[in-house]
């Protein structure tokens, strides 16, 4: 088929998929033309390259079966705590993952490298590798842009699917999601309880507390009553 755009004819080939009385459609994405608006799965396809376009296509809307959405959405419409992520790409990090398991089997089930400094150190070598590369596909993995800055993945709440633009798209939602399940904790407000390494203050700090529990326990808020980091631990 052909789309019309700015007097220009585009040839696109699109995929019908269809399964009992459902038919498959894809929503494009936030950021692009049209954006949110529905669609059969498809795209533009140069003269000659129908055949590869379509197989393409239809190989990713695989992961977008009926099935698969529906039940995510009812999941995470019965239950509100439930957020569910669905990356579209995980070839790479299923390859590299697989491949470093099995280094790590060669690692521990191969006696020959106990003489063998070189193959030990090539080993070594190829292990950092494959977990670096781990940590870095796992990085993309949640983040909703598209491939290769992220990997498209798509959010799904309370039976909605979200459309977050970045990463910081990913976190408030997380966040607005945390106000509405927690509604009824109390807020702390200190920027030590987000940290992931602790703070040369914060461990002056955990350690005056200790202290005090020790020397100080008879005493209301073990004697501290001053706004300060010992007060917030």
């Amino acid at each position: 088929m052909a789309e019309v755009k700015n007097d220009r004819i585009i040839d696109v080939a699109v995929a019908v998929i269809s399964k009992d009385d459902s038919v498959l459609v894809a929503r494009r994405s936030p950021g692009q033309h049209l954006e949110k608006k529905w669609e059969f799965p498809g795209g533009k396809i140069e003269p000659g390259d129908y055949s590869l376009t379509v197989r393409d296509r239809i190989d990713w809307v695989k992961i977008q079966n009926f099935d698969t959405i529906s039940k995510i959405k009812k999941d995470t419409a019965r239950e509100k705590r439930l957020i569910i992520a669905l990356p579209r790409q995980i070839d790479a990090l299923r390859g590299v993952v697989e491949e470093v398991a099995c280094l790590r089997w060669v690692e521990s089930n191969t006696e020959e490298l106990r003489d063998d400094r070189i193959a030990r150190r090539e080993l070594s070598l190829r292990l950092a590798q494959g977990e670096q590369r781990i940590g870095q596909l796992l990085q993309t993995l949640l983040d909703p842009r598209p491939a290769p800055v992220g990997n498209s993945c798509q959010w799904f709440w309370k039976g909605e699917e979200e459309f977050p633009h970045k990463p910081m798209g990913v976190t408030k939602l997380l966040s607005r999601a945390c106000e509405d399940i927690y509604a009824s904790s109390p807020r702390v407000r200190n920027e030590l309880v987000v940290r992931r390494k602790l703070s040369s203050a914060a461990s002056s700090a955990r350690r005056c507390v200790m202290e005090r529990m020790l020397y100080n326990s008879d005493e209301e808020r073990l004697g501290i009553n001053v706004p300060s980091r010992k007060k917030c631990l």
